[in-house]
Parts: structure tokens; C-alpha cells; sequence
């Protein structure tokens, strides 16, 4: 069906639009922002929604905009949230102000990044590197996926092929001891891998 420009099909063009997009906590206030499908936001990124008059924007600016159509968000100013949840976008949650109001808030209520949290993330990072002897030959011979064994490790997949790409590193730096040997350390991991499950599953 055709439509005139301007028309509105779907999305968010008021509170309430934007109220129906969230599942609302009785307890806590809060109304936990949920994708267009239903499904909880990622945390970490920004969440931006577009919302009809107003285009593309934060949610938490859409939802101090949308609750106030009368007032202008200042230039320079931000909007963030009073409460602990990073997905909520309730009106009374949500305050404007200037960066450094921001900054202060976040450094008060403790969610800001300081260099003690730093520190404490690059702790805990290096401690699951700390593999003992047998769990790193595990991971070297098996052959399960990067993910797979990243999991069962409890580490990234990231540090998982890190310490194959490694070991495989070194063992072709070695010098070859028969050409057999030699084809054995240039063949690609993931056909080491292949061969390995096809000589499980033909035993």
C-alpha cells in the first residue's frame, strides 16, 4: 500500500511507545529498554533507537526528550541515568546535565572507570591465563573448536587461539628432524583438528 511522506509506520514517537518497548520493574521503577524483537539490550555500547521527529539518538536522550516536549536539551549537555541499570530508560531515572556533572555522579554512585578498576580488570584478566601444565596440553591436543575449549577453560576464545598460535609458532620454528616432520608442523591446524575427529569417529 502506497503512503505519503512523513507518514508514520512504525517505532517510537512517544512516551508511551516508548514505555510499550520496555518491561517495567514494580519494585525498582525501572523500565529495562528490550530491541524491537523483544530481546534484552547488550551491555556495554551505547543503545541508540530512532524515534519518529526526533531520528536517531541515545535512548536515554530519547526518553528525557520525549518526557519533556516543551523544554531543549542545552548545548553541551548530556542525559544519564540515576539508577543502577544500564538498560533503563524510566523518565524519573533519567536526569540532563553538563559532562562534568555526569563525571561527578558516575565517580559518586561508583560506576565510573577509575584506575583501581583498571588495575583490578587487568588483574583478573592475567589470572586466567594461569593454566596448569595438563590443562594446556588438553587445550593443545584437543580437538574441540576455540570456542569450545574456551569454554570448557573458562577463557576468551581469543586467549584459547592465542596459545595454539603459539605453540604452533614455535614448533615450526624448530628445525625438522625428517621431512615427514616437516609436512606434519606446515599442515593447517584446522585440518590437524579434521583428522583427528575423523580418526574418533572411523575408530
Amino acid at each position: 500500500m502506497s503512503h505519503t511522506k512523513g507518514t508514520r509506520l512504525d517505532g517510537i514517537a512517544t512516551l508511551e511507545d516508548l514505555r510499550q518497548r520496555c518491561v517495567i520493574d514494580e519494585e525498582s521503577g525501572c523500565w529495562h529498554l528490550r530491541t524491537a524483537r523483544g530481546r534484552a539490550l547488550p551491555q556495554g555500547p551505547r543503545h541508540v533507537i530512532w524515534v519518529f521527529g526526533i531520528g536517531h539518538t541515545t535512548a536515554t536522550r530519547a526518553s528525557w526528550l520525549l518526557a519533556h516536549p516543551k523544554r531543549k536539551l542545552r548545548n553541551g549537555w548530556v542525559c544519564y541515568r540515576t539508577c543502577e541499570s544500564y538498560d533503563c530508560v524510566a523518565p524519573k531515572h533519567i536526569v540532563s546535565g553538563t559532562r562534568k556533572a555526569w563525571g561527578e555522579h558516575m565517580a559518586a554512585s561508583g560506576k565510573g572507570v577509575t584506575a583501581a578498576k583498571t588495575k583490578a580488570n587487568q588483574t583478573d584478566a592475567k589470572s586466567t591465563w594461569k593454566l596448569t601444565p595438563e590443562l594446556k596440553q588438553w587445550l593443545l591436543e584437543s580437538p574441540q573448536s576455540g570456542i569450545e575449549v574456551a569454554h570448557a577453560l573458562g577463557i576468551a576464545q581469543g586467549r584459547a587461539n592465542a596459545i595454539r598460535a603459539k605453540e604452533r609458532a614455535a614448533l615450526i620454528a624448530r628445525p625438522a628432524s625428517s621431512v615427514f616432520e616437516f609436512a606434519q608442523r606446515h599442515t593447517p591446524f584446522n585440518l590437524v583438528r579434521a583428522s583427528v575427529r575423523a580418526e574418533g569417529l572411523a575408530a
